[in-house]
């Protein structure tokens, strides 16, 4: 039997029933500025009770609802970026991404459905919308167990098409190498819309290439998971295993980096060697890697 979904606030309601399914068809439905004032307002409060109620409930999904009349929809609409949602609901959407992200990383990815995660619709819109908010898909792709991964690729790499590269994509494509790997990552399409490869684009400057670099190192050694007491099993590890399997030249090759694969890779790993060795003799460990974005 069906459970009725559980109001939140303003249009927001949370579902944890299979059988509750509803869908969005954006070219039958209008939605008044009035009525996503009250959406964004009610992420806000959802965003603020989120971890409470993901911690005190033992349902497998937790799925958004959205009252339209007497109706439910899905979020799914912001699949669709013809809506012209103004910066103030962008920044809602953005606090209730962190929030996810936040959630699921203290706790465990939260599912949507059988095949989508919470906060998943939302997530992509921001990154397709701005590339500011990549860095902030990246995070949430992390959160997600992509292990098991059905419609997250085609969403990822679509994020490369709609902007080419940019450091922030760049920052996606080696996140997808590395920590956002999942199942299907070493068969991703990588081609931006120029045609242009991950390869072209560092051989573009100095700068892009070093930029890349250094993405590859602190990806790497996040991926290791590291803490400071286990800094010097690190550093024996990057000396005896080299880089990760994720990384290793024969996979990047095919994804776009090419020739320069070995040398990038060999650059990255050194780079990471020479990382460790500074937070060991300093005893510290980094900021997240994305932080290299900003180096």
């Amino acid at each position: 039997m069906s459970s009725v979904p559980t109001h939140i606030s303003g249009p927001v309601y949370l579902s944890h029933d299979r059988d509750h399914q509803c869908s969005f068809d954006s070219k039958s439905e209008t939605l008044s500025a009035e009525w996503f004032a009250s959406l964004f307002d009610g992420l806000d409060v959802l965003s603020e009770e989120l971890a409470a109620r993901i911690a005190a409930t033992s349902e497998y999904r937790t799925d958004i609802r959205l009252a339209v009349g007497d109706r439910f929809i899905s979020d799914a609409f912001f699949y669709d970026r013809a809506f012209a949602i103004p910066e103030s609901g962008r920044d809602a959407i953005r606090r209730f991404v962190d929030a996810v992200t936040a959630v699921a990383l203290e706790h465990d990815t939260i599912w949507a459905t059988d095949e989508s995660n919470l906060g998943q619709p939302e997530s992509l819109y921001l990154a397709l919308t701005n590339t500011e908010d990549v860095p902030r898909y990246i995070r949430y792709l992390e959160s997600c167990d992509l292990d098991h991964e059905v419609d997250h690729g085609f969403e990822i790499c679509s994020v490369v098409r709609e902007h080419g590269w940019t450091p922030e994509t760049v920052a996606l494509w080696v996140a997808r190498c590395g920590t956002c790997a999942g199942q299907h990552g070493h068969e991703s399409e990588w081609e931006a819309p120029s045609g242009e490869t991950i390869e072209d684009w560092a051989k573009g400057s100095t700068a892009n290439r070093d930029l890349l670099v250094r993405l590859l190192a602190a990806n790497l050694l996040h991926m290791l998971n590291w803490q400071e007491p286990e800094l010097v099993f690190m550093q024996e590890a990057l000396e005896e295993d080299g880089v990760d399997i994720f990384f290793n030249p024969e996979k990047l090759e095919p994804l776009g980096l090419g020739s320069s694969s070995e040398a990038v890779v060999g650059e990255a790993l050194a780079a990471a060697k020479a990382t460790v060795a500074v937070c060991v003799e300093e005893k510290r460990v980094p900021k997240h890697w994305l932080a290299a974005l900003a180096s």
